[in-house]
């Protein structure tokens, strides 16, 4: 799901209700961000933000989608704890509902990311995966989800075909060497 700019106040009410249904849980929102300056500066925000409304939270550094992949493993496996996974300037290319697939189910993910293209799983995934756009596009713009959104699609082209199946190939035998 896409969100506008106008709902992220919305957005952030979400995860602080979603946090607190939980009776107080020690950590209920998992902040994963990216090290980059404008990544770092919007996760000291929200922790600030998080803090003032008594949110338990932790921030765990990514530097590449590896490490995503072994915190699935190492912090959400068996894990009923987190209510809300806020990613920060990381998770749009990639689909992750996949990814953190350890996730519990009434669990969400929030992204905010600047990188692009979007994948379309994750516009796709109704409400559990929440992109924080920035407002100039809309779903709208984006094609809807087909039968080959998360897969190899049919070509014509012998060449095309191996390009791709590459790519996938090496994509799973990343998560694979972490699950």
């Amino acid at each position: 799901m896409l969100l506008r700019t106008e709902d992220l106040n919305a957005a952030y009410r979400q995860i602080v209700e979603d946090a607190t249904v939980g009776g107080g849980v020690a950590t209920s929102v998992l902040i994963l961000v990216a090290p980059s300056t404008d990544a770092m500066c919007a996760c000291r925000i929200l922790c600030s933000l998080l803090r003032s409304d008594a949110v338990g939270y932790s921030v765990q550094p990514v530097g590449n989608y590896s490490r995503i992949v072994q915190l699935n493993k190492d912090v959400l496996q068996g894990s009923e704890d987190v209510k809300s996974v806020v990613m920060i300037e990381c998770g749009a290319t990639v689909d992750v509902n996949f990814i953190l697939s350890h996730l519990p189910d009434e669990s969400k993910v929030y992204i905010a990311d600047s990188h692009r293209p979007i994948h379309l799983t994750n516009i796709h995934a109704g409400e559990r995966v929440v992109i924080l756009g920035d407002g100039i596009l809309d779903d709208a713009d984006f094609p809807s989800d087909g039968e080959f959104i998360g897969g190899v699609s049919d070509s014509d082209s012998a060449e095309d075909d191996s390009d791709t199946a590459s790519d996938n190939v090496s994509y799973c035998d990343l998560c694979s060497t972490y699950n």
